[in-house]
Protein backbone atom coordinates (compact mmCIF):
# COMPACT_ATOMS: atom_id res chain seq x y z
CA UNK A 1 0.00 0.00 0.00
CA UNK A 2 1.36 3.52 -0.98
CA UNK A 3 1.02 7.20 0.67
CA UNK A 4 -1.61 8.16 -1.23
CA UNK A 5 -3.75 5.22 -0.45
CA UNK A 6 -2.90 5.09 3.09
CA UNK A 7 -3.86 9.14 2.90
CA UNK A 8 -7.14 7.87 1.02
CA UNK A 9 -8.22 5.50 3.80
CA UNK A 10 -7.44 7.67 6.43
CA UNK A 11 -9.22 10.72 5.34
CA UNK A 12 -12.41 8.34 4.64
CA UNK A 13 -12.03 7.87 8.48
CA UNK A 14 -11.58 11.26 10.04
CA UNK A 15 -11.88 13.77 7.84
CA UNK A 16 -15.94 13.28 8.03
CA UNK A 17 -18.78 16.23 9.15
CA UNK A 18 -20.21 13.47 11.47
CA UNK A 19 -17.29 13.22 13.68
CA UNK A 20 -16.52 15.68 16.44
CA UNK A 21 -14.47 18.50 15.52
CA UNK A 22 -11.64 17.22 17.69
CA UNK A 23 -11.49 13.86 16.12
CA UNK A 24 -11.50 15.43 12.23
CA UNK A 25 -8.56 15.51 10.48
CA UNK A 26 -7.01 14.58 7.28
CA UNK A 27 -3.23 13.51 5.60
CA UNK A 28 -0.99 15.93 4.15
CA UNK A 29 1.78 15.33 1.87
CA UNK A 30 4.42 17.53 3.06
CA UNK A 31 8.32 18.23 2.73
CA UNK A 32 11.04 16.68 4.70
CA UNK A 33 9.68 16.98 8.74
CA UNK A 34 6.45 15.73 9.54
CA UNK A 35 4.23 18.16 11.40
CA UNK A 36 0.36 18.52 12.97
CA UNK A 37 -1.21 21.16 12.26
CA UNK A 38 -4.99 21.60 14.80
CA UNK A 39 -7.84 23.21 12.86
CA UNK A 40 -8.44 26.65 13.88
CA UNK A 41 -9.04 29.87 11.16
CA UNK A 42 -6.02 28.59 9.02
CA UNK A 43 -7.76 25.60 8.40
CA UNK A 44 -11.25 23.40 8.97
CA UNK A 45 -9.64 20.39 10.27
CA UNK A 46 -6.76 19.17 11.54
CA UNK A 47 -3.52 18.18 9.12
CA UNK A 48 -1.30 15.49 9.97
CA UNK A 49 1.75 16.12 7.32
CA UNK A 50 4.04 13.45 6.63
CA UNK A 51 7.11 13.54 5.55
CA UNK A 52 8.59 13.19 2.04
CA UNK A 53 5.48 11.38 0.59
CA UNK A 54 6.32 7.62 2.63
CA UNK A 55 3.86 4.94 3.39
CA UNK A 56 6.24 4.58 6.69
CA UNK A 57 5.38 8.15 7.65
CA UNK A 58 1.94 8.65 6.57
CA UNK A 59 1.40 5.13 9.24
CA UNK A 60 4.18 6.85 11.82
CA UNK A 61 2.62 10.61 11.50
CA UNK A 62 -1.24 8.68 12.09
CA UNK A 63 -0.11 6.73 15.09
CA UNK A 64 1.38 10.21 16.59
CA UNK A 65 -2.22 11.61 15.91
CA UNK A 66 -4.40 8.82 17.25
CA UNK A 67 -2.41 8.71 20.09
CA UNK A 68 -2.69 12.01 21.09
CA UNK A 69 -5.23 13.17 23.41
CA UNK A 70 -7.97 15.64 22.86
CA UNK A 71 -6.06 18.68 24.28
CA UNK A 72 -2.56 17.81 22.52
CA UNK A 73 -4.36 17.56 18.88
CA UNK A 74 -5.41 21.49 20.13
CA UNK A 75 -1.92 21.76 19.87
CA UNK A 76 0.86 22.35 17.28
CA UNK A 77 3.03 19.22 17.21
CA UNK A 78 0.83 18.30 19.75
CA UNK A 79 2.72 20.83 22.06
CA UNK A 80 5.80 17.95 22.05
CA UNK A 81 9.64 19.03 22.17
CA UNK A 82 11.85 17.70 19.55
CA UNK A 83 15.45 17.35 19.66
CA UNK A 84 17.54 16.78 16.68
CA UNK A 85 19.86 14.13 15.85
CA UNK A 86 22.84 13.74 18.46
CA UNK A 87 20.92 13.33 21.38
CA UNK A 88 22.91 12.12 24.55
CA UNK A 89 22.39 8.73 26.29
CA UNK A 90 19.82 10.10 28.22
CA UNK A 91 17.69 12.51 25.84
CA UNK A 92 17.90 9.23 23.37
CA UNK A 93 16.47 7.15 26.34
CA UNK A 94 13.99 9.89 27.16
CA UNK A 95 12.95 9.16 23.26
CA UNK A 96 12.67 6.05 23.17
CA UNK A 97 10.22 6.00 26.18
CA UNK A 98 8.63 8.19 24.84
CA UNK A 99 8.30 6.27 21.57
CA UNK A 100 7.75 3.00 22.21
CA UNK A 101 3.76 3.43 22.26
CA UNK A 102 3.67 5.32 19.58
CA UNK A 103 5.70 2.81 17.09
CA UNK A 104 3.79 -0.26 18.79
CA UNK A 105 0.60 1.28 17.40
CA UNK A 106 2.67 1.89 13.68
CA UNK A 107 3.31 -1.42 14.07
CA UNK A 108 -0.01 -2.90 13.81
CA UNK A 109 -1.00 0.17 11.24
CA UNK A 110 1.93 -1.62 8.91
CA UNK A 111 0.66 -5.33 9.62
CA UNK A 112 -2.71 -3.94 8.58
CA UNK A 113 -1.96 -2.13 5.57
CA UNK A 114 0.68 -5.23 4.57
CA UNK A 115 3.68 -2.37 4.98
CA UNK A 116 7.04 -3.67 6.74
CA UNK A 117 7.30 -1.77 10.20
CA UNK A 118 11.15 -0.51 10.35
CA UNK A 119 12.24 0.95 14.22
CA UNK A 120 13.04 4.30 13.92
CA UNK A 121 15.88 5.74 16.32
CA UNK A 122 14.91 8.71 14.81
CA UNK A 123 18.78 9.73 15.55
CA UNK A 124 21.48 9.32 12.58
CA UNK A 125 24.30 8.70 14.92
CA UNK A 126 22.52 6.04 16.27
CA UNK A 127 20.31 3.40 13.50
CA UNK A 128 20.34 0.53 15.00
CA UNK A 129 17.34 0.34 17.86
CA UNK A 130 18.83 -0.95 21.65
CA UNK A 131 17.46 -4.10 22.48
CA UNK A 132 15.35 -2.56 25.36
CA UNK A 133 13.64 -0.03 22.66
CA UNK A 134 12.49 -3.06 20.39
CA UNK A 135 11.66 -5.19 23.68
CA UNK A 136 9.49 -2.07 24.77
CA UNK A 137 7.76 -1.93 21.12
CA UNK A 138 7.27 -5.63 20.81
CA UNK A 139 5.20 -5.14 24.41
CA UNK A 140 3.30 -2.07 23.56
CA UNK A 141 2.49 -3.87 20.57
CA UNK A 142 0.94 -7.11 22.04
CA UNK A 143 -1.03 -5.13 24.84
CA UNK A 144 -2.39 -2.91 21.72
CA UNK A 145 -3.01 -5.47 19.89
CA UNK A 146 -6.74 -6.30 21.94
CA UNK A 147 -7.37 -2.97 23.25
CA UNK A 148 -7.30 -0.58 21.06
CA UNK A 149 -9.27 3.01 21.23
CA UNK A 150 -11.94 3.10 18.61
CA UNK A 151 -10.27 5.72 16.62
CA UNK A 152 -7.11 3.29 16.40
CA UNK A 153 -9.28 -0.03 15.63
CA UNK A 154 -11.13 2.26 12.40
CA UNK A 155 -8.45 3.11 10.69
CA UNK A 156 -6.57 -0.34 11.57
CA UNK A 157 -9.59 -2.07 10.67
CA UNK A 158 -10.08 0.25 6.88
CA UNK A 159 -6.49 -0.25 6.10
CA UNK A 160 -6.76 -4.00 6.67
CA UNK A 161 -10.30 -3.77 4.27
CA UNK A 162 -8.20 -1.91 1.71
CA UNK A 163 -5.50 -4.40 1.68
CA UNK A 164 -7.24 -6.97 1.62
CA UNK A 165 -9.10 -5.77 -1.25
CA UNK A 166 -6.39 -4.59 -3.36
CA UNK A 167 -4.49 -8.17 -2.89
CA UNK A 168 -8.07 -9.79 -3.89
CA UNK A 169 -7.74 -7.43 -7.20
CA UNK A 170 -5.12 -9.38 -9.12
CA UNK A 171 -6.80 -12.47 -8.87
CA UNK A 172 -10.14 -10.67 -10.13
CA UNK A 173 -8.57 -10.20 -13.56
Amino acid sequence: MDAQTITAVFDACFDRSDLLPADRARMVRGGDEPMFLPAGRERRVAEVVYARGLAQSCLHEAAHWLTAGTRRRGLVDYGLWYLPDGRDATAQERFEEREAGVQALESLLAEAAGIEFHISCDNLERSTPSPAFVNAIALAAERKRGDLTPRASRLRDALAARCALESAAPAAR
